[in-house]
């Protein structure tokens, strides 16, 4: 109906910078514009034609992430079905950017790398949520949060919600610590620092890097983004 296509409108005068038989592929699906202005989406029209190889829904979670795609100057030179093993990973993309190459192989050179890379923090956090242990990485890097606060008030009211959120044995998201370093955090928040939670912290990161680390590595989460890695490797020698 025609009605679905009145947001349209305001944008018209923009359709004669490219020739209009570039939309026209895009038109039975203009309802699905609703969700967000049509301004997010004109990246994509110059890659419409691209639309003919496959069905559009495979492109839908792509919809979000539309304002990347002047960044992706490779959909120009290679067939698009290369790229559709990434299209799995686009919900993470509000969290990091994807990571180069090196960095991914990187992760599995020891759970130190894997940590100290942002983007490598946010993959292992996805697991980790798929294994129902994502407080583990949520507790540490609230820690690290801490540890770089300076102002008094605000390190004490942090430690509070940390512990509240993470030590507390009524909270829904407790960490799993022995009495020993329960005793200690119990002891240091009578006067919370920034380092309160050092014993808690260390624990929990030697916890995940042998526990949690070696499935991750053997994760299909992680064995894709290195299949995806070879797929664009290959590529070249396909063409």
């Amino acid at each position: 109906p025609l009605f679905s296509y009145l947001p349209l409108f305001p944008y018209l005068p923009l359709f004669p910078y490219l020739p209009l038989f570039l939309y026209l592929p895009l038109f039975p699906y203009l309802p699905l514009f609703l969700y967000l202005p049509l301004f997010l989406y004109l990246p994509l029209f110059p890659y419409l034609p691209l639309f003919l190889y496959l069905p559009l829904f495979l492109y839908l979670p792509l919809f979000p992430y539309l304002p990347l795609f002047p960044y992706l100057p490779l959909f120009l030179y290679l067939p698009l079905f290369l790229y559709l093993p990434l299209f799995l990973y686009l919900p993470l993309c509000p969290y990091f950017p994807i990571p180069n190459p090196e960095e991914i192989i990187s992760w599995s050179d020891g759970f130190d790398k894997l940590m100290k890379s942002p983007s490598g923090r946010k993959v292992f956090r996805e697991f980790l949520k798929m294994e129902y242990s994502e407080e583990n990485i949520l507790f540490w890097a609230a820690c690290e949060d801490l540890k770089k606060e300076v102002n008094p008030e605000l390190v004490e009211e942090k430690a509070r919600l940390i512990y509240e959120d993470f030590i507390s044995i009524l909270s829904p998201r407790e960490v799993s610590l022995d009495a020993r370093v329960r005793e200690i955090v119990n002891q240091n928040m009578v006067d919370p620092n920034a380092r309160t939670f050092d014993e808690a912290q260390a624990q929990i990161y030697t916890l995940m890097k042998r526990d949690s680390y070696p499935r991750f590595l053997a994760s299909p989460t992680y064995k894709r983004l290195l299949d995806s890695l070879k797929e664009k490797k290959t590529a070249p020698e396909r063409l």
